[in-house]
């Protein structure tokens, strides 16, 4: 005959399905005895079980401590690997803003905006469409590298960049947010003119933007394009507002006659809540079949919740949650019209005497 013991070593706290805790055994010893002439009486397994339970105890908390070591290697390792990879990505933008600075610069020379030089209004647009592409990519390389600022240490870190960028204020967020949603919208519909239509309503142009940003923003020369996308409390919504708006396609437009432009319709709203402003962008087209649930992730979204997000050690400046898409089958040869929604938190200033969050 063989006798079978089973000995709790170690506990610890352990959640169960509802999110309840409580303490119990998480380590066992399972021990078979050699085989036995005869079945023994209950005092002389009781006594064989404490000498064993007395030799195993110390090999729970040795199993437990060396299982907690690993665990707390494994979490510091990745907190490393973390804190390096924010390195890297400050660096990287910290080197676009370099390089764009100087382009910038460039392109604002007097010889570019000379009527006798620059003969067509073509390469005049180009021009403009140039610096407008470079003036977006600072704003949202220098947004990255301030909002990744507390993440790396204070090392490296100069003092003026701590807390550098600003939440929006409350009195004027939904214009900011609004006039910075319609500048995007303005040079998107420009890049694109030659592969779909981009409609939106309402339409400000980029002039009317722009006006209305610098009153809002307090810029004394109201067309002054470069200072007004320099200003931290619009660089980090440009950098969210432009992974939604960069992110507007059609992939398979259903037209009569087909070979017209696609076209694709935007609409947005507002919804105000305690410390954050949603704006909820809404897209909609008819294409020839449905999207499909994979058409609403999108790498570039991930990247910008995981540098300014409000979630997993983010900067706490606002969040693009997962876009929904519907769609409505038209009927036979009609096409399906497909919609997308995406809603994108930004954050709020704390109110005068709020000292609950910074």
């Amino acid at each position: 005959m063989t006798l079978y013991y089973v000995f709790p070593l170690w506990e610890d706290a352990i959640r169960d399905d509802t999110g309840a805790e409580w303490r119990g055994p998480v380590i066992f010893a399972h021990v078979f005895t050699r085989a036995l002439l005869s079945f023994p009486d209950i005092k002389t397994i009781i006594e064989t079980g404490e000498q064993l339970q007395s030799v195993l105890l110390p090999a729970g908390a040795a199993i437990a401590h060396d299982y907690y070591n690993k665990e707390r290697k494994s979490v510091e390792g990745l907190r490393l690997a973390q804190e390096t990879a924010w390195k890297l990505a400050r660096a990287w933008a910290h080197e676009v803003k370099n390089y764009t600075a100087p382009v910038i610069d460039e392109l604002d020379n007097p010889i570019l905006s000379d009527k006798r030089i620059v003969t067509t209004e073509k390469a005049r647009d180009t021009i403009a469409r140039s610096r407008r592409t470079i003036l977006i990519l600072n704003a949202a390389s220098t947004a990255v590298q301030l909002s990744l600022g507390g993440r790396v240490g204070k090392s490296g870190v100069k003092a003026s960049e701590r807390d550098a960028l600003k939440r929006l204020p409350r009195e004027s967020a939904e214009g900011i947010v609004e006039y910075a949603l319609q500048y995007l919208l303005n040079y998107r519909a420009d890049v694109l003119r030659a592969e779909f239509n981009l409609r939106w309503t309402p339409n400000y142009t980029t002039d009317q933007s722009l006006d209305q940003l610098a009153i809002l923003l307090n810029k004394k020369e109201r067309q002054d394009e470069k200072k007004i996308l320099s200003d931290n409390r619009l660089i980090w919504v440009i950098a969210l507002l432009r992974e939604v708006v960069w992110n507007i396609r059609i992939d398979d437009p259903f037209t009569e006659p087909p070979d017209e432009l696609g076209t694709v319709n935007m609409s947005y709203e507002f919804v105000r809540e305690e410390n954050f402003l949603k704006l909820i962008v809404s897209q909609r087209q008819i294409e020839e079949k449905g999207w499909g649930k994979s058409k609403a992730d999108v790498t570039g979204i991930e990247l910008a919740n995981s540098v300014f997000g409000i979630k997993d050690k983010g900067a706490g400046f606002g969040m693009i949650s997962k876009g929904e898409i519907s769609n409505d089958d038209l009927g036979r040869n009609r096409g399906v019209e497909i919609t997308y929604r995406v809603p994108i938190r930004f954050a709020l200033a704390p109110e005068i005497g709020d000292h609950s969050h910074k």
